[in-house]
């Protein structure tokens, strides 16, 4: 049989064993809730009774309330009668059904010491407690089964070749019936339906489950990686396997053997091997991923399996002591062995999926703790509870409950804070090393808390201390603050880019990362660069740091010095210390963001007292040219410009400018602008040329994004003649006497955008009763919050409307006006105003 037709049958044989599974667990489980869901609803008696199929019926628990009065059966004695007819099961079923109401009398006879005695017992409905385990049980067992099987089918779907997932597969399938044919809850006769050939379904998986152990054997021959001594021998390994459990299971199907010892003798036998190459396979592991993986199977299938292996033993050699036991005690042996039973899927689907070993390694850990301590703490308060009820209260005759209850209260008030205090001491007790890394860590943090530090200290005394803590190689942060410095060369992304995608495609959160794992699992395929940073990085970890439900950054943290594994503990500890690294790494940057600004605050304040001493400080003597200036910053600092600059032969020189953006940048163009008029105005050049050669300045020294549009004008007042160039700016307005509007627009483009670009000196006059207005966009443009400008055409009404007043009213009048129309005692731009007047 060549490959492809095994891997066909072997499909075939998994997918027809997962349906048959799948299809009889559902039918028994429903069946199941039903006799769960009659169960509740009835009345009956809590006193539990052996019926003999053809022997006596047995009491095996007592329970005093079921009863009228005395005289009392005790445990041993002989149920004779029950409402008149012989205690057999058919008569004891008809008598006690679904359809008994509570509150029914019904009379009995039975036997005690020889002495027979008549007596009533009341139906009730079934205890708190009772019905808490009964629930529970089915609850468990059902989560137990969908679990094996579906982790069976899982594993298959996704390596539908891989011979151990097989084997997987048909363990988690044998594992699941064997569920189903443990301890019956609630007698049959309670169910609503029957299963059609239930006697030979029930042998039939019965086969299966009795071959789980030889299941379990075999797949650690083949997992982490496959024996070598199996994959030398493997079809005489496989038959050594199974043929004798055939061989046996037929015997004892013919009556040859007993069942109940073979199945204890033949379960144990293959637990015991398979628990021994389990162990044989953690010692020999060469890598840490395969070390995790069987230390997971390890912890998360010896608890269940010793309780499953340890009931055919009970069942074998004492099933009498079984059976005296009461039925709250066997369920909760039942709930316990199921609740860790739930452990082996979980493992092995972790295990096979080679990732988050270690954090559910903890998981596991921290809960088997959990329930046994819980479990010790339950039994001592129920012994408390029994000593003080049965040997104080009636050595006194107190039949009161009142003084039981309020011990309970004491004893349940001191539950959790007894738990957590032994927790703790245990912790400290068998991980010491963690206790002291704890210490370590949060002393360092509130320390960083109370005192101011630079990201460079915080970040390498924290290093320092995890590297002692931990014997780390290295320890080495990756911020989002650092975002801008690249990982590899060619390429703009940073490395806290690169992991931030590579863990947001995991969905993983706040779970440290095991680089290893997160290469052998193939969750998520890397690229070469993601690869490559982690092995340059020489990670072992990779723990990701939040703050206010944002990642800030990554620690990674290197190999260890000595050689070993990183512990389930020390990756719990550090999940659990992330968040206040990330907290306490956050308020540092904060705080050094507030040291910045402020400098920088302080720097612009200096930057605003030095543009503000560039502008002019008062108005210069201008004979037969009165002027006014408004201007006002949207920022501490400006990109608008205006200048006055008296020239030799009484002429004067107005200038008003507004740079492309805001703030800093924008503030020292202007000044540069500013610079190159003064140098500029007394070479004795035309205006024009003046302008070109300013343009090529300012071209030379900015960014290509960035351009200045400027008015320039040379006013004489002797005779009112006007020069001036419009470089791309609002157009000026001039008022004539008459109340006629003149807009001065030659010139060119704005500065900076071309070297060479020409500009055109344009001509004009202001005379005595006009009014020559200069302004920028952040007048014009200033804008309410329906979206609409005040708009030129407002602003040149306005100017026509008051041309007859002085420069002074003409700009206090148009700032009021602005300030009414936007609604606003700010703007959103700088807004510069320059008005002259000759006088």
């Amino acid at each position: 049989m060549n490959e492809e037709h095994r891997d066909r049958m072997w499909r075939g044989i998994i997918l027809g064993a997962f349906a048959l599974v799948l299809a009889y667990s559902g039918v028994f489980l429903a069946r199941e809730y039903t006799k769960v869901a009659r169960f509740v609803r009835m009345g009956d008696i809590w006193s539990f009774v052996a019926l003999g199929a053809p022997g006596p019926a047995i009491f095996t628990e007592v329970s005093n309330q079921d009863f009228v009065g005395a005289p009392y059966p005790s445990p041993g004695d002989t149920l004779l009668e029950l409402n008149g007819l012989p205690a057999t099961a058919r008569n004891y079923f008809s008598t006690f059904n679904t359809e008994t109401p509570p509150g029914k009398v019904i009379p009995i006879r039975f036997r005690s010491r020889g002495i027979d005695h008549e007596n009533q017992v009341v139906t009730r409905s079934i205890p708190g407690l009772l019905r808490f385990q009964v629930v529970s049980l089915v609850v468990l067992r059902t989560l137990l089964t969908l679990a094996l099987v579906f982790v069976g089918f899982w594993a298959f779907v996704r390596r539908p070749i891989s011979p151990p997932v097989r084997t997987l597969a048909l363990f988690s399938f044998a594992t699941a019936v064997g569920m189903l044919q443990q301890r019956v809850v609630i007698a049959e006769e309670y169910a609503s339906f029957e299963i059609p050939h239930a006697n030979i379904l029930r042998l039939a998986f019965a086969a299966l489950a009795f071959f789980a152990p030889v299941f379990y054997l075999k797949l650690l021959l083949v997992f982490p990686w496959t024996n070598s001594f199996y994959a030398a021998h493997r079809k005489a390994v496989n038959a050594l396997l199974f043929l004798p459990g055939c061989a046996l299971f037929v015997l004892a199907l013919a009556g040859r053997i007993g069942l109940p010892g073979l199945v204890a003798v033949h379960g144990t036998l293959f637990l015991l091997l398979g628990s021994f190459l389990l162990i044989r396979s953690y010692a020999r592991a060469e890598s840490f991923v395969a070390r995790r993986q069987t230390r997971l199977v390890l912890f998360g299938s010896i608890p269940g399996l010793v309780l499953y292996g340890l009931l055919p033993w009970i069942v074998f050699l004492a099933p009498n002591w079984l059976a005296s036991r009461s039925a709250v005690a066997q369920l909760w042996f039942f709930n316990a062995t199921f609740l860790l039973l739930l452990l082996i899927p979980l493992s092995f689907a972790y295990a096979f999926g080679r990732y988050r070993l270690l954090e559910v390694e903890a998981k596991v850990r921290r809960g088997t703790r959990l329930v046994a301590i819980n479990a010790i703490f339950l039994a001592a308060v129920f012994a408390i509870l029994y000593l003080f009820g049965e040997l104080i209260l009636k050595q006194f005759s107190v039949e009161s409950r009142t003084p039981t209850l309020v011990v309970g209260l004491i004893l349940a008030m001191g539950f959790i804070p007894a738990q957590r205090r032994v927790r703790n001491i245990l912790e400290d007790r068998f991980y010491p090393e963690r206790a002291r890394l704890r210490a370590l860590l949060r002393d360092f943090l509130q320390t960083a808390e109370r005192r101011t530090a630079d990201a460079e200290t915080f970040w390498g005394e924290l290093s320092r201390r995890l590297i002692a803590g931990l014997s780390a190689r290295d320890v080495r942060p990756v911020l989002r603050r650092e975002s801008r410095e690249p990982a590899a060369e060619g390429n703009g992304t940073s490395a806290f880019e690169m992991l931030n995608d590579l863990v947001g495609r995991l969905g993983t959160g706040d779970s440290p990362l095991l680089v290893d794992e997160l290469v052998a699992s193939g969750r998520v395929s890397m690229s070469e660069r993601e690869r490559r940073c982690l092995s340059e990085e020489q990670a072992a970890v990779l723990l990701p740091l939040f703050a206010r439900s944002e990642r800030i950054g990554f620690l990674l943290l290197g190999r260890k010095t000595n050689g070993e594994d990183y512990s389930p503990e020390e990756l719990d500890l550090l999940r659990s210390l992330a968040a206040q690294i990330a907290l306490a790494a956050e308020n540092l940057e904060l705080f050094e963001e507030k040291l910045e600004k402020q400098k920088l605050e302080e720097q612009i304040g200096v930057a605003r007292r030095i543009q503000e001493g560039l502008l002019p400080r008062g108005f210069p003597v201008t004979p037969g040219l009165r002027l006014a200036a408004r201007i006002r910053f949207c920022l501490d600092v400006a990109g608008d410009y205006y200048d006055i600059l008296p020239l030799r032969d009484g002429r004067t020189l107005l200038a008003i400018g507004d740079v492309a953006g805001k703030g800093i940048g924008a503030a020292l163009l202007m000044s540069n602008l500013q610079a190159s008029l003064r140098t500029i105005k007394d070479l004795g050049i035309s205006l024009a040329d003046a302008v070109r050669r300013i343009n090529g300045l300012i071209h030379a020294n900015t960014p290509p994004d960035l351009f200045i549009t400027f008015f320039v004008a040379i006013i004489d007042p002797r005779s009112g003649e006007v020069s001036y160039v419009n470089a791309g700016h609002n157009l000026p307005v001039l008022v004539r006497a008459d109340g006629r509007v003149e807009r001065l627009g030659v010139g060119g483009i704005p500065l900076g955008i071309f070297p060479e670009a020409p500009y055109e000196e344009g001509r004009t006059s202001l005379r005595r009763g006009e009014t020559l207005l200069l302004f920028t966009d952040g007048v014009s443009e200033a804008m309410r919050s329906t979206d609409e400008e005040f708009g030129e055409e407002r602003l040149t009404r306005l100017t026509v409307a008051h041309a007859n007043r002085g420069p002074e009213e003409i700009i206090e009048r148009i700032e009021r006006e602005v300030e009414a129309f936007t609604g606003l005692a700010s703007f959103a731009d700088d807004f510069t105003l320059l008005a002259a007047v000759p006088v």
